[in-house]
């Protein structure tokens, strides 16, 4: 099989991709193959990103690489079909089905499964705003952003549609297996996304490896205000 994890945000992917990315020689010896595919840069230059996000970068793009990364995808599926393998791009979560199911046309349509972690749309909002002001990016408070999400939510419905979502993606990959995995950390493996998703393929973490490290750490929503007021002041 090969998993193509496409997110939602603030799901815990970075923690995942990272784990990944990092433990990806323990994880060969299991039988797991984080594809290289798809995240290398055009130029070739520099270390591998944690996740397939030049995926979409090269979408955006008008897909200038797109048979190049078809080839490249096909063929390292083809050389590692004897594994489990995993892509994984947060980005495609708003990225359109119809726009990177072709990219994996070259894999046996029955081989692939689409994955994405559903959280609810106030907690995401939430981690949302979070991250943003952390970042220095939220110079206007929270409450004119809770009201611009509101208007955006008004506006187009279908887009916190888990359903919709799972509409397209049958739609663009009609015989692969669709699986949406609910994200809520009371009910999660081990109350982590990584054991969650080691669940989700069927398959175990290497033992020796840390699950439990967090890539951004949650904090209150004054103390990401307060860093993002730093964030601001020292550029």
């Amino acid at each position: 099989m090969i998993y193509l994890h496409i997110g939602m945000p603030k799901t815990g992917t970075t923690a995942l991709q990272n784990f990944l990315r990092t433990s990806s020689s323990a994880l060969a010896d299991t039988g797991l193959h984080y594809m290289e595919a798809g995240r290398r840069r055009a130029d070739g230059k520099g270390n591998l990103p944690i996740s397939h996000n030049p995926i979409v970068f090269d979408i955006a793009q008008g897909s200038p690489n797109r048979s190049a990364m078809q080839a490249d995808l096909a063929a390292e599926y083809e050389a590692n079909k004897d594994k489990v393998c995993l892509v994984s791009s947060e980005m495609l979560y708003t990225a359109k089905p119809e726009d990177y199911a072709p990219l994996l046309s070259g894999i046996p349509p029955e081989d692939i499964c689409v994955t994405f972690f559903c959280r609810r749309y106030d907690g995401f909002f939430e981690a949302d705003y979070k991250q943003r002001a952390k970042n220095g990016k939220i110079t206007q408070g929270t409450t004119a952003f809770v009201q611009q999400r509101l208007a955006d939510i008004h506006a187009e419905p279908q887009r916190i549609n888990f359903t919709g979502l799972v509409s397209s993606l049958r739609t663009a990959f009609p015989k692969a297996r669709i699986a949406p995995r609910l994200y809520d950390r009371s009910t999660l493996m081990n109350g982590n996304v990584i054991d969650e998703f080691f669940d989700l393929i069927g398959a175990k973490a290497p033992i020796g490896l840390d699950t439990q490290a967090q890539s951004n750490p949650s904090l209150s929503r004054a103390g990401s205000d307060a860093f993002g007021v730093l964030t601001r002041l020292i550029g």
